[in-house]
């Protein structure tokens, strides 16, 4: 298709006229400079930048409609293909497998990306869509795998194919952009997808985590270090999901036993207070991995000074009720609960 020279139209940046096209992606010189661009020269994808109105051919119904064409087939590929994909899985899945190999029961902490989606002072966030600046934050300075993918909406709206209240308008729809956005309302957790060479690989899987393991999710938020990396919420898991080839794996709850922590409960239990890396115990380092296996007694510890904490509020009831569960349906004495231990300990 022959696109060079054309003139186009851009939602928010006015007319420019296409430079370049590879066929996958094209260059557009606007006549004026983007604001937040150095250069008036911007990258879009193709055909997608044309499905929903943000570029449009100028004076040219014919070329727009068969570029629109374009995009619909190929969205019926990627439709057979998935659909070509899954018929394979259940070809694979109706082979009888051998017994699978089990695994002690484990608990499991988070480590999430920062998001001030819903924050206020009742919870952290991790219930919207995040502001601008924690957007910009997490793919220009944090360089988040997901935020950064280019199939991520926020990274569509900082390279200007999507506007903020477009954003708004796709998670009001689905109720979800990324697991953080949603994950103190579906109360749901992800093992991610491996990354190589700079793109996502293939999906991680969850063995260890079954009923009744404790789920942390845990943060940084941009101004903090690691070592004040805090728990802001945990919830019983009730049900997980290992994982395959086509899917990662993931816990989640429909249990009365979850909590959220106020940034100023969450400030007070802080990660490392509890744990510590098996071959470097005095280094409060995360480094790779999304999530870590956690033991019951980190885990019971956490939920003791969480009820510590949450005294004299609404949820101090539940708390309590919370940690006592989780002790008896996992053998623990309260009594003899050892102190904590982590990194920051010692």
């Amino acid at each position: 298709m022959d696109l060079l020279n054309k003139s186009v139209l851009h939602k928010l940046w006015g007319q420019g006229a296409i430079v370049e096209f590879d066929g996958q992606n094209l260059y557009v010189k606007f006549q004026n400079k983007p604001i937040g661009k150095d250069t008036n020269i911007v990258k879009f994808s193709y055909p997608s930048a044309f499905v929903g109105g943000f570029l449009k051919i100028i004076d040219n119904d014919e070329l727009q409609q068969e570029i629109l064409n374009d995009a619909a087939q190929k969205e019926e590929l990627k439709r057979k293909q998935a659909e070509q994909r899954t018929l394979i899985v259940k070809e694979k899945t109706s082979i009888k497998k051998p017994a699978r190999k089990t695994y002690k029961r484990e608990n499991i902490a988070f480590k999430c990306n920062y998001c001030d989606g819903g924050a206020s002072g009742k919870q952290i966030g991790y219930a919207g869509v995040c502001s601008k600046n924690i957007i910009e934050h997490n793919i220009v300075e944090a360089k988040r795998t997901w935020c950064s993918s280019e199939q991520c909406e926020c990274k569509k709206f900082l390279n200007g194919e999507l506007t903020y209240k477009d954003l708004c308008e796709i998670y009001d729809a689905n109720n979800f952009l990324c697991y953080e956005s949603s994950m103190l309302i579906n109360w749901k957790a992800s093992a991610g997808t491996d990354v190589k060479n700079g793109k996502m690989d293939r999906p991680r899987k969850l063995k260890k985590v079954q009923k009744n393991s404790l789920c942390i999710l845990t943060t940084v938020k941009p101004d903090s270090i690691e070592t004040e990396r805090m728990v802001f919420g945990v919830f019983l898991v009730d049900k997980s999901y290992e994982g395959d080839e086509q899917a990662e794996g993931y816990v989640t709850t429909d249990s009365k036993y979850k909590l959220k922590l106020a940034p100023d409960e969450a400030n007070k239990i802080l990660f490392w207070n509890y744990y510590k890396n098996q071959k470097d115990e005095e280094k409060a380092a995360w480094a790779s991995g999304l999530y870590r296996y956690i033991n019951d007694i980190i885990s019971a510890q956490i939920l003791r000074d969480i009820v510590e904490v949450k005294k004299d509020t609404s949820d101090a009831e539940l708390a309590k009720e919370f940690f006592e569960y989780y002790c008896e349906a996992n053998g623990i004495d309260t009594d003899s609960l050892p102190a904590n231990n982590g990194a920051l300990m010692i």
